[in-house]
Formats: C-alpha cells, structure tokens, sequence
C-alpha cells in the first residue's frame, strides 16, 4: 500500500471541511455555524480551515458547489430511472469557482434533445 501524496492529503482534507461544514450548515444554519464548529467537528486545528478556504465565503462557497454536484447526480440517476434507460444523451454537468469572493458558476443540462432555455 503506497503512502498518499501531499495532494492527496490535502484533496481529502478539504473534502473532509466540505462534508463536516455541510453536516453543520444543515444542523444549525450557514449563519450560526462557526469555522471553529467544523474544525472541532473534524478534530483539526481551527488553522486548517483557513489554510484551505482563506475566507469563510470560500468554503460557503464550496459548500454550495458540493451540494449542487450531488443534487445533479441524484437528479440525474432519479431521471433516467424515470425514463428506464441507462444514460441519457448530453447529460449535465456543472462548475463553480470562486475568484476573489464572488461566485462563478455555469451549469448545463441537456436531456435527449431538450434543454430548458436559460440554463448555461
């Protein structure tokens, strides 16, 4: 068994602030949720949080964009157990990023040959 990187490492630590801050957010609410809530959640230092999302909005924001990709993935596994096949012709995808505190996002979804107007 190899040793996980350093990327790793850090990939699954923030993946771990990500689920914790999200348990919590839905536990308490965004607002009462403290980062030093999700950092005792998670028994690391409350320093960590803030070595991977600089700002608070950060991780709201990564929050968000994790909540979104499952939501995606669920509705897309709902849709097509819906409609009895096993893919469904364009699919969806989605990405956000934040750049200096606001929030970019594009999402597209194209089921077979429709797609609602307005979503990018």
């Amino acid at each position: 068994m190899q040793a996980a990187t350093r990327q790793e490492q850090k990939a699954a630590t923030r993946d771990r602030l990500v689920n914790a801050a999200m348990a919590l957010f839905a536990r308490k609410g965004i607002v009462q949720t403290t980062t030093a809530d999700i950092a005792r959640s998670i028994r690391m230092s409350h320093g960590v949080v803030f070595l991977h999302f600089p700002k608070r909005d950060d991780l709201v924001i990564a929050v968000i964009d994790e909540f979104g990709r499952r939501l995606a993935v669920e509705f897309r596994q709902a849709l097509e157990q819906d409609l009895g096949r096993r893919a469904v012709p364009g699919g969806s995808s989605g990405r956000c990023s934040s750049t200096r505190g606001s929030a970019s996002c594009t999402t597209t979804w194209s089921i077979g040959t429709c797609s609602p107007p307005g979503i990018r």
